[in-house]
Order: C-alpha cells, then structure tokens, then sequence
C-alpha cells in the first residue's frame, strides 16, 4: 500500500505534467487557433511523446476544455474587479455585457468557446474525458458571480437570480454564435446591442415587479 506522501509526490508530479501539456496547447492555440491543435503537435511542442500526452489526456477536446477553464478563471478575475457598488446595468460593470465583450474582443477565447459548445459528434470527447467537469468546474463559479450580482445589487431572489444568469448566458452563446458565422451581420443586425436590448429587458422585468 502506497503511503501517503507518495501518493502526494504522485499526484504533484501528475498535475505538474498535465500543466505542461496544456501549457504547451496554450503556446499552439496561441499561435495557430484550433484549427492548427493537435495531440501530435502538443507532445512535440511539451517535449513528450504522444503517448505520454494520452496517458494525462483521453483527447484534444480535454486539452482544450483545460484551456477554456483557465479563460473562464481569468475572466472571473475581471467580473470580480469590474463590478462595484451603485452602478446598476451600467457600461462595463454589467457582468454579463463584461462576458460578451470578452469573447467578442478575444477571437481565439470565442472560437475556443464555441469549439468546446459544438454539437458536432466529431468533435465530441469520449465517454471517459473528464471534459465537462473541467469546464464546470470553472464556469459555474463565473455564473455564480453573474447570479450574486443579479441578487445582492438588482435584488432579484436567489432562484430568479440563477435562472436568470443561465437564460442570458444561453442568450449570450446564441448571439456569439451567430456573429461567428455573420448572420447578424447580414440581417443588419449588432451583436452588442442585441445583448444590451436583452439586458435592458431583463433589468426592466425586476423593475416591473
């Protein structure tokens, strides 16, 4: 039986590792986007073989879960220092425009979101990737933000709160979604201010009450 400081060597020297490769992925993506990410080249940019990159990960599309919970991190980083006291769905203090604008400014960050959203069953994880737990992991707080936010200075109810942030989260990845592929744009339509248009109507609905 492995004692207690080993397993703990194990499992710092496992995590140190897995930090490589997707440190490495970060240089790539960086570097090429999505369309130039592979496991082949992720190994070769950690100084690993391929199968050493298996062995810490079932799949590209783990990897890049890994990336988009570190960009949800960074940007809870942001909604944290951005939002203040006294000002209600104002410019940028409004964690949802916060989170459009984001994706919006950062190409790479958007086309990383989408990728890991895709319903494409060829881009899909396999049944073992510990895929979606490492993306929730890290956006559910980010939504917790959004949701507190909805409470504790809207003063919507926790509940209302929650169903909320998910309805203009969802909203949001619709909006970003269509931008990516310019249907907006050829309807004469504006991203933003479609976002902002929902935001209104949902501060407009606490408002009401």
């Amino acid at each position: 039986m492995a004692s207690p400081a080993s397993v703990t060597r194990k499992d710092t020297v496992r995590a140190f590792k897995r930090q490589q490769f997707v440190a490495a992925a970060r240089r790539l993506y960086d570097s090429t986007g999505a369309d130039g990410l592979t496991m082949r080249d992720i190994a070769r940019e950690a100084g690993y073989s391929l199968g050493a990159t298996y062995a810490y990960f079932g799949s590209k599309e783990e990897i890049e879960a890994e990336l988009l919970a570190e960009t949800f991190s960074q940007l809870a980083r942001q909604i944290r220092k951005s939002l203040s006291p006294g000002t209600l769905g104002a410019g940028e203090a409004n964690p949802f425009r916060l989170f459009y604008r984001h994706f919006v400014r950062n190409g790479k960050d958007r086309q990383l979101y989408l990728n890991c959203l895709s319903p494409d069953p060829d881009r899909a994880p396999s049944p073992d990737a510990n895929f979606l737990t490492i993306i929730n992991n890290r956006l559910i707080p980010t939504l917790g933000i959004m949701a507190n936010w909805l409470h504790g200075t809207v003063g919507f109810p926790p509940v209302d709160a929650q169903r909320e942030t998910l309805d203009a989260i969802a909203f949001i990845t619709g909006v970003l979604m269509l931008s990516a592929n310019a249907p907006l744009g050829a309807m004469g339509e504006d991203g933003e201010e479609r976002v902002d248009r929902y935001l209104q109507r949902m501060l407009l609905r606490k408002k009401q009450e």
